[in-house]
């Protein structure tokens, strides 16, 4: 053979035994019956998302070699890949105990449109991620976290206190104490009635989160021109619903650091983590390691930690392939945990 030839010929080889005889990926988590083309499109709700992927998941969720339902499946929109884990025990196992691999951020539009930008939930893997999982680190990690125990421990009390007089009016003060935790531990801030502002704060939020949705979004992730479409046009619902949320995240961001930024400067500040932050950053400046954006960001994730009320979280996009339980999590696909 023509050495010209066999040059052709070996590579073609190759590539049709590894076709024929190459290593086989996983099959994916289960799914509902697709259309051509357009995946699942066709079945996707104009609202409730969470509920859809729920009553999705307790039908095809796979049940694991224990025999043990994980609640996980794949959705395919258009050719925008999901996996929605309807179990706490497969969200744990991925995104917690596998988090070198999902700790990524899928950049919903719906959250970006209302402005939640500087938040550790919301951040792409990165500089800026690694920057403020540090600031978070040095403030909660197991030596650090001892000192608010006299704090959870005095609010717990009162908690029980007020379920034992108005027992009626659980929710209520359950809310209240993970708000009044977080303000005092956060702000230094202590909540002492219904009025306060800051218990108003986390109610506009939870709404605001609750109302968004984990899939809340996710017509506009499939067709990103929604966002600039009027209101009357079908599938703009929750874009014009962001729009108006806006000036509420900015509160959110901005409400916290104007009042322990005040009372800084005023020496009226008690202890707290954004205080110590503002006094560090007086000092030292940005060589500190932080600046003023970065001390706002940490400020709202860690009010939307203590507030956020709603049983879905932020989407996640694995940095590579996975197997979980004999199936293929994809690389860049969306995982969103939907835990009731």
């Amino acid at each position: 053979m023509p050495a010209h030839y066999l040059i052709l010929f070996v590579p073609c080889a190759l590539i049709l035994v590894n076709y024929l005889y190459g290593v086989k990926k996983p099959p994916l988590p289960p799914a509902p019956p697709a259309d051509p083309l357009i995946g699942h499109l066709r079945i996707a709700p104009s609202s409730d998302f969470h509920l859809f992927f729920y009553e999705l998941g307790k039908k095809y969720g796979e049940q694991t070699a224990s025999r043990t339902w994980s609640g996980i499946m794949h959705l395919n929109f258009a050719g925008k890949m999901m996996i929605v884990l309807n179990n706490v025990h497969t969200a744990i196992e991925l995104l917690d105990k596998r988090s070198s691999i999902y700790s990524d951020r899928g950049p919903l539009k719906v959250l970006n449109i209302m402005g939640w930008t500087e938040n550790l939930a919301r951040m792409r893997y990165g500089k800026t991620f690694h920057q403020h999982r540090r600031m978070f680190h040095d403030n909660f990690n197991k030596t650090s976290v001892v000192q608010f125990q006299p704090i959870q421990l005095r609010e717990a009390r009162l908690l029980v206190q007020n379920l034992c007089e108005h027992p009626e009016e659980r929710d209520k003060y359950l809310g209240r104490f993970a708000v009044s935790i977080i303000t005092r531990i956060g702000f230094g801030h202590h909540v002492n009635s219904d009025d306060d502002p800051y218990v108003a704060l986390a109610v506009e939020t939870s709404e605001t989160l609750a109302k968004a949705g984990s899939g809340g979004g996710v017509l506009i992730e499939i067709f990103p021109f929604l966002q600039y479409m009027p209101s009357w046009f079908p599938g703009t619902k929750y874009v014009h619903f962001a729009k108006r949320q806006v000036p509420r995240v900015r509160e959110l961001y901005d409400f916290p650091f104007r009042e322990v930024q005040a009372h800084t400067a005023q020496g009226t500040a008690g202890t707290s983590i954004m205080a110590s932050q503002l006094e560090a950053h007086a000092r030292e400046g940005d060589d500190v390691g932080y600046n003023l954006v970065d001390i706002k960001g940490m400020g709202a994730t860690m009010y939307v930690a203590g507030v956020d009320t709603v049983s879905s979280g932020a989407p996640h996009r694995p940095m590579a392939d996975d197997i979980y339980e004999g199936m293929l999590i994809p690389k860049g696909s969306m995982v969103i945990p939907n835990i009731r």
